[in-house]
């Protein structure tokens, strides 16, 4: 498993002032489908560490949820968006569906 983080991202990350990114899996919506599992990228440290894996890449201490990194291949941090409508993205993690 690699991880890597795109400059746009390093740039966004360092302009909020921060060096941590929490990614979560939460349970949503898939309308007609049920509920489905979707990654949820949020800039702060968890308040409750224990359920998560603590990794640093580019000097960015990233934690997953346990449950993110089953079977995950090689991981992708990408920014979308833009202004306020900035978010992060992260591709290569398997997670199943419920």
């Amino acid at each position: 498993m690699n991880i890597s983080i795109e400059k746009n991202v390093l740039d966004y990350l360092k302009k909020q002032k921060t060096t941590v990114m929490t990614v979560e899996i939460v349970n949503v919506s898939g309308g007609c489908s049920g509920m489905i599992q979707v990654p949820n990228v949020i800039l702060k440290k968890p308040e409750v560490l224990s359920g998560y894996v603590l990794e640093t890449v580019d000097g960015i201490d990233i934690y997953f949820q346990n449950s993110a990194l089953v079977d995950a291949g090689d991981i992708v941090f990408k920014k979308t968006g833009f202004s306020v409508f900035t978010t992060i993205a992260v591709e290569g993690l398997k997670y199943s569906n419920m």
